[in-house]
This record gives structure tokens, sequence and C-alpha cells, in this order.
């Protein structure tokens, strides 16, 4: 009697398919590097203007004005770390967690278990945890509008680490937060791989074309678990953006900090949000190309064609800049003027 074959994630094809070993050349490395490389660049400006909500508590269109005000040379400013590690993140997130995947589930042929999807998560989220934490630390100094002068470069930035003793480089230097970030990565992983098959696959017995379910179930599930996870990364953006002893504070001090600085309002601590479901659907488009069948013997080649995806920019565009208050300063001549000086003369002559 033939063993049955149990197919990968995002493969819904028949059970006698034989199943591909995962490797650092696999798919699912190229696939999500190079979707998570071009996603970073188009919705760069989105997430800049989300951290400047999520740091300052503003109102989207004080969040644009500022960054106007900044100009436009400094609008990249900090884009290659968050270029690199999303880039990074890709290739671990989903080549680590089919890997861990396929180690767990070695043992058995029947389905993939819902236990061995959230382990598998776990561990990609912690391995993606270790290794992107020092990119998003100097990620969310260079973003920060009030650090512009202190640190102008990654250099500066990584000098300012350097001056450290070698355990403080580590703790307050490059993981400063980082067993936040454990906590989001590890839980955000694991919810997402959990529950993104299983939706996809009820979706699919509904008869929809097969791009849909995948395109719904990747964009619905990571915009869920943003709304769960999004106040845990409003504190690590605010605890990361934290330079040197004098700024720096301890847990509960950082929360109740962040808690007053959003006015102690769950709304304000949600800002920034609704602009975050772009990023969800531009990121979406990747596990949508896992599943569509022919792209996956050309998404080593197509890659830039198919997977490229431009954010809706339609907020920031409609903004008026006439409704901008300008302000006129003149200067003041303290100087006298030469009727003054002709007055002050007869006023001394008839003295």
């Amino acid at each position: 009697m033939q063993k049955e074959v149990r197919t990968p994630p995002g493969n819904t094809g028949k059970a006698e398919q034989k199943r591909d070993e995962p490797s650092w050349g696999s798919r699912s490395y190229n696939v999500g590097a190079a979707s998570c490389f071009l996603s970073t660049l188009a919705t760069f400006p989105i997430y800049k203007t989300i951290f400047r909500q999520q740091l300052h508590a503003f109102p989207i269109r004080e969040a644009v004005h500022q960054l106007t005000q900044e100009g436009l040379h400094k609008f990249y400013r900090g884009v290659f770390p968050p270029l690199l590690s999303k880039t990074l993140q890709g290739t671990l997130m989903f080549g680590t967690y089919e890997n861990c995947l396929h180690i767990l589930s070695s043992q058995s042929s029947g389905p993939y278990s819902l236990g061995d999807r959230y382990t598998a998560g776990v561990l990609s989220g912690i391995s993606e945890a270790l290794v992107l934490g020092p990119f998003e630390r100097v990620q969310n100094i260079l973003q920060d509008g009030r650090k512009n002068k202190r640190f102008p470069t990654t250099r500066s930035i990584l000098q300012e680490f350097h001056s450290y003793a070698p355990r403080e480089r580590l703790l307050l230097g490059y993981y400063r937060g980082l067993g936040l970030i454990l906590v989001r990565n590890s839980l955000g992983s694991s919810l997402y791989f959990s529950l993104k098959d299983p939706l996809r696959d009820s979706l699919s017995e509904r008869g929809l074309p097969r791009w849909l379910p995948a395109l719904v179930s990747g964009s619905v599930n990571g915009m869920l678990i943003c709304l769960f996870l999004y106040p845990l990364s409003v504190l690590i953006a605010n605890v990361q953006s934290q330079v040197g002893k004098q700024e720096m504070l301890h847990f509960q001090a950082s929360v109740t900090a962040v808690w007053a600085n959003h006015g102690r309002r769950v709304g304000l601590l949600y800002r920034g949000l609704f602009q975050t479901r772009w990023l969800y659907r531009a990121r979406a488009v990747l596990r949508v190309l896992s599943d569509v069948p022919g792209v996956l013997e050309l998404s080593a080649c197509l890659p830039v064609v198919k997977m490229c995806d431009k954010p809706d920019l339609s907020e920031v565009e409609k903004f008026d800049k006439k409704k901008l208050k300008k302000t006129n300063t003149e200067e003041k001549n303290t100087l006298p003027s030469k009727e003054t000086i002709e007055q002050e003369k007869e006023c001394g002559k008839t003295s």
C-alpha cells in the first residue's frame, strides 16, 4: 500500500504529489525575501507616518505636516535598516517556519496539526526577534525626528552603542526592549501561521478563485493580529527610541509614560492603525503568489513583476497644503529711522 504524502502549507494539490525538502535555496526563502524588499520600499512613507503617530500620538495630518517640514531629503531617512531587516524578516519568517514545521511533523503522515503550526510559528518569531532586533532598534532611533541632530546617520548611532560597556552595549544598545520584541514576534507569528491556512482552506471550499482565499486570509488574519498586538508595538517604538542612561526608563515607567503621552485614551493609543492595513495588504500579496499555480515555477525569475504592490496614498494626496498655517515673521529693526533722528536733533536745538 502506497504511503500518503502530506502537502505543504499553501499547496492544495493532490496528496500524491511529492513534498519538497525545505532548504536555504527553497522558494519560501526566496519569495519571502523578494516580496518584503519590494513592499518595504513601496510602503516606507506610510510606515514612517505610522511611527510618528505611535511616538507622538499625532493625527495623520499633523504627522504628514511634520514630515513635510523636515523636507524631502529626510523623507527616506532610516530606510536602510528596515529595508535590510524586512528582507531578512521575510526570509526567516516564512523559510524558518516551513523548515521547523517539516522537522516537527516528520514522524507523522497526516495533516499538519495546530500544535505543530503554533510551535513552528513561535520558533520562527524567536529567531526573527534575535536576528532583527538590532535593526529595529537603529530604525526607530533614525525615524525619531527629535534625534535628527544628535544622530544624523546610522554610524553615529553605532558609535554611541560602542561607547557603552560590553554588557550595556547589548542590553541598552542593540537589544533594548528585546523581551517585548520576543513576545510580539513569537505570539504574532504563531497566531498568523496557526490561523492563516485554516481560514484559506475554509474559503477555498466555497468555490472562490484560488487567489482570493489566500489574499483574504493573509490580509484579514494579519490585520486582526495587528489589532491585538498594536499597543505592544507602540510601547516598543517608544522604548527603542530612548538612547542614553538619562533617557532610558524601566518597564513600568515606560508604560506609564506612553499611557500619559497618549492622553490616557485607548483611541489615541491606536493612532496609525488605519494606515497599517495597507502594509498588511501589500505583504499579503506574497502568500497569494505562493498559492497560485504556475507562479511556483516563475517565482525565481519574476518576483519583481508579480509581487510589486503600490500602497494607496489617497489620503496623503488629498491633503490640502493650503490649510497649513503660515506664519510670517518680520525682522525687527532696532536702529532708529531718519525721522526719529531729525526729531531728536530738533528737540536738542530747542532745549
